[in-house]
């Protein structure tokens, strides 16, 4: 098990801890990254009590500044907290009727999506979080908004990616009880797909057409009339549910 440290090398790479996962010096590691992400849950508790007392004070800019560290932390915790639950032991882990692990690791997300790409990306994002938690499709969506920012696509194309990842990851959260959901972002010369793959049991991740008065599974509506394409397709490992938006190269 190799665990990233809080510091880099002399020629600025990260630097890793290799440990066998039993030795004392895994459990030493495990003790002192408990107590780091319990000192963050508490952080995280006590800003967002600031934030709610501090009423129209929040609106400053000091305040959307704290607002969005406050986001940023809870997207941190969440992506560590899904890092635990992959890191978890066999016997803790669900595993799929033909003998499959439930949680899609994220290099077979990787697989998959290269597999798909009609000619090789000029990018690639992937972000797994937690299946049980439905602050996850928030976390998918400014995951998505930043790297479609840092890619330099159009404002209306990030807009566009962000609402159809937060429409993707709630109908995953919502329709599987998977213990995580993955999001990939891929773009080409002339096209971007974003992809939510879930653990794709106990219930369809894509519900059917919601009729003109039914109130749930219209967000694949919204899917629908932002994407160029979208669809969805079976993996080893569970079900993934994608949307391309056509871009100029």
């Amino acid at each position: 098990m190799n665990r990233l440290l809080p510091w880099t090398g002399e020629d600025g790479r990260s630097c890793y801890l290799s440990t066998d996962g039993d030795g004392p010096l895994s459990r030493l590691a495990d003790r002192i990254e408990f107590v780091q992400l319990s000192l963050a849950g508490r952080l995280l508790d006590h800003a967002r009590d600031v934030l709610t007392e501090a009423g129209p004070v929040a609106a400053s800019d000091l305040g959307v500044v704290v607002a969005q560290l406050t986001d940023a932390l809870r997207d941190a915790l969440l992506i560590a907290e899904s890092r635990g639950a992959r890191l978890a032991p066999a016997e803790n882990e669900r595993v799929l009727p033909n003998g499959v692990h439930a949680v899609p690791p994220l290099i077979e997300v990787a697989q998959d999506t290269l597999a798909h790409c009609p000619t090789a990306p000029k990018a690639l994002g992937l972000l797994s979080l937690p299946g049980g938690d439905l602050a996850s499709a928030g976390a998918a969506r400014r995951y998505v908004r930043m790297a479609a920012t840092s890619w330099g696509l159009p404002p209306d194309t990030a807009d566009a990616l962000e609402t159809i990842t937060g429409e993707l990851a709630a109908n995953a959260l919502e329709y599987s009880a998977s213990l995580s959901i993955t999001v990939a972002l891929s773009r080409t010369a002339s096209a971007v797909v974003v992809s939510v793959t879930d653990e794709g049991q106990e219930c369809l991740s894509v519900p059917d057409t919601p009729g003109p008065e039914q109130e749930h599974g219209r967000g694949l509506l919204i899917v629908d009339a932002l994407a160029s394409h979208w669809g969805r397709r079976h993996t080893r490992t569970g079900l993934t549910v994608w949307a391309e938006i056509t871009v100029e190269g």
